[in-house]
């Protein structure tokens, strides 16, 4: 299976496309993983085909046949601009579409709680992660397209397990690879399902990366898996 990642920071930081496949060969399934990614970017960028973004990501999808491409939107766009957002992304995957690959959204999380960078939202930690999951989600069922909630899960997953540090001290909004192990998971529990559990650990703690598998399998057990979704309408081999 081939999986293609579009995002930015939020996608290259810890190399999650990496960790996705580490936990995957884990549980037995042979996949192959790549990105286009870049510090800052927007989808916008990526679904102008004059911008070089753009044209990055066109060579990149049709230079493949990929099964699955993750989309993940710049941090707070969909928040601050939601309009913008969906202009973007449904332009991407009605692209990724005639491709025969199936679209999937990566929900991202918000910024850590209590801190400058939250702050400058003018948005609370609850608020900001209810906007982003209402704003993917509307996405998600006005397009047809499964959502990874990865943001759900670090929201579940601060609540009850603060002593887990998902958010890098440096920035409190980038993934520790705590946070990028977790993310992983849950977009490996919405392509694959749970009837194989994988046995990666996340750098060597057994103990917490079992926290963090079965906070991402709870979040996506109250939502359907992709593959589920596009078993009939796409051509993949799984």
């Amino acid at each position: 299976m081939n999986i293609l990642f579009i995002g930015n920071s939020f996608t290259y930081y810890n190399d999650l496309p990496d960790i996705l496949k580490n936990i995957a060969h884990s549980a037995g399934y042979d996949i192959f993983t790549d990105k286009v990614a870049h510090g800052g970017f927007n989808l916008g960028k990526y679904a102008d085909e004059q911008d070089p973004a753009g044209q990055e990501f066109t060579e990149k999808l049709n230079a493949l046949k990929w099964d699955y491409v993750v989309i993940q939107e710049q941090s707070l766009l969909p928040v601050s601009d939601e309009t913008s957002f969906f202009s973007s992304a449904k332009a991407l995957i009605k692209r990724i579409r005639s491709t025969g690959a199936a679209p999937v959204l990566y929900q991202t999380w918000a910024y850590e709680k209590n801190s400058s960078k939250l702050d400058k939202t003018g948005l609370s930690y609850k608020k900001m992660y209810k906007k982003l999951k209402k704003a993917y989600d509307r996405l998600g069922a006005d397009t047809k397209t499964p959502v990874c909630p990865v943001g759900t899960a670090f929201y579940k997953c601060s609540l009850k397990h603060p002593d887990i540090r998902l958010h890098n001290e440096k920035d409190n909004y980038h993934a520790t690879l705590d946070g990028s192990c977790l993310a992983a998971y849950v977009i490996f529990y919405k392509l694959f399902g749970n009837k194989v559990a994988p046995t990666f650990v996340c750098g060597s703690d057994r103990y917490k990366t079992e926290i963090l598998r079965k906070t991402a399998l709870k979040s996506v057990r109250r939502g359907r898996s992709a593959k589920s979704m596009f078993y009939n309408t796409i051509t993949a081999v799984f």
